[in-house]
């Protein structure tokens, strides 16, 4: 990984602008996928 400044172009396509750390952005990120994938599967099977 490299911690050179984003580009504009780059920033368009993070998730979080407002996080000062880039990984700090994708750990959020990736968190709320696993969230929202855990949700699916208890709704698409209800034990």
């Amino acid at each position: 990984m490299n911690d050179k400044p984003l580009t504009d172009r780059e920033k368009q396509f993070t998730v979080l602008p407002e996080e000062a750390d880039p990984k700090n952005a994708l750990a959020k990120a990736n968190q709320a996928v696993i969230k929202a994938l855990a949700e699916i599967k208890k709704t698409k099977h209800p034990h």
